[in-house]
């Protein structure tokens, strides 16, 4: 990983409604983005900007279905790994953001 990509990475992990969507995904597998605004009650205009950058950052992949967007981690992620063992309890960001540099 290049200190761009940390950079970037560290920035989108540093937002706890990213950690937080990240978790919901690694927890379900594939979600549609109208669960995640149920878990999240935030509206779809913010689930759409966060869902833009971890996208942008290949940490999540996308499936349009219908009017409806279905969310995966994306494979082969150096986060996937350690956001799904941290999926049933939240942890402190700087955690997942070690995380994801290390591995």
């Amino acid at each position: 990983m290049t200190n761009e990509e940390f950079v970037k990475v560290s920035k989108a992990l540093s937002d706890a409604t990213r950690v937080e969507i990240l978790q919901i995904i690694s927890k379900y597998g594939t979600i549609c983005a109208c669960k995640i605004l149920e878990r999240l009650h935030i509206s779809q205009g913010t689930l759409s900007h966060h869902m833009r950058v971890l996208s942008d950052l290949k940490l999540v992949s996308v499936e349009k279905e219908g009017k409806w967007c279905n969310y995966s981690l994306m494979r082969g992620t150096s986060a996937k790994s350690h956001i799904s063992s941290r999926a049933s309890a939240p942890k402190k960001q700087s955690t997942l953001i070690r995380a994801a540099v290390n591995s």
